[in-house]
């Protein structure tokens, strides 16, 4: 026998008339140059490929890690900012505005019949696009400082305590129809001047936004009921921030946060009651 006829011909498993001598390192099949892929150690064929794919961890997506709970991208900043450009910007187009004012912003009626008004009120601007735009970027800039220090959930709770400081202010000392972003931008220019405060920053110059946003917002033909209420919200809530922020004192902060709460929507009740029945 020849050493030509001892020498063994292999052929890949997949493709019987192509002719190799390369085996796949993890199943030991013979495998063209078609049918390998290059591995770390060796080559693999196809099935081998795709088994390892199959039993490999699945990697979540950026937008589903920035969400996650060990993340700390500022989430709800940036939800919140698009919220506010996407309502904002439809109140530029005919007729979408009126819907989006009878349905979100706080109406004649105050609290009663629409009681998400309350909240809502303050993710819509009418004051064109400049105003539009200042409100985007406050929300978008300062919220993301605000959002690192206080966390998503509580930050979730500033918003909402800051609407309904505006809205009860606008119900007890407008009659009960208002709306604009004004009063969240402005709330939490003034929150983060308190907190940083506490915290022994410089932080002055957040007291010219606040007022430049203050100037915009007259200039466009806003009301100072929202703007005040807001600001009382937004200040009360800081504190309260700042002052429980150890973990020893975190029962004391649900408590304080809750009455607080609740004292803004007795005022939001009781001021719809009173426009609605004196």
């Amino acid at each position: 026998m020849t050493s030509t006829e001892a020498q063994p011909k292999t052929y890949c498993y997949r493709h019987p008339q192509r002719e190799s001598y390369v085996s796949c390192q993890r199943c030991g099949r013979i495998i063209c140059p078609e049918c390998q892929t290059q591995a770390a150690v060796g080559v693999h064929c196809p099935e081998c490929v795709k088994e390892a794919r199959a039993s490999a961890p699945k990697m979540k997506s950026t937008v589903a890690m920035a969400f996650s709970r060990s993340s700390s991208a500022p989430v709800v900043t940036y939800v919140l900012s698009a919220i506010v450009a996407v309502l904002s910007l439809l109140t530029l187009l005919p007729k979408i505005d009126a819907y989006l004012f009878n349905t979100l912003a706080l109406g004649a009626g105050g609290f009663l019949g629409r009681p998400w008004t309350a909240v809502t009120n303050v993710l819509i601007n009418f004051g064109g696009p400049l105003n539009i735009a200042i409100a985007v970027f406050v929300i978008f800039w300062f919220g993301r400082m605000f959002e690192s220090f206080v966390g998503r959930i509580r930050f979730i709770l500033f918003v909402v305590l800051t609407a309904l400081g505006g809205s009860a202010a606008v119900i007890l000392l407008n009659g009960g129809a208002g709306a604009g972003t004004v009063t969240l931008t402005t709330g939490l220019l003034v929150a983060i001047f308190l907190v940083g405060r506490h915290l022994g920053s410089d932080n002055w110059y957040l007291l010219l936004f606040a007022g430049i946003n203050l100037v915009f917002n007259f200039a466009s033909g806003g009301g100072w009921q929202s703007i005040v209420g807001g600001i009382v919200a937004s200040a009360v809530t800081a504190v309260i921030f700042t002052q429980t922020r150890r973990l020893s004192r975190r029962r004391l902060q649900i408590v304080l946060l809750t009455a607080l709460g609740l004292v803004l929507v007795a005022l939001c009740v009781v001021g719809s009651f009173t426009l609605t029945y004196a």
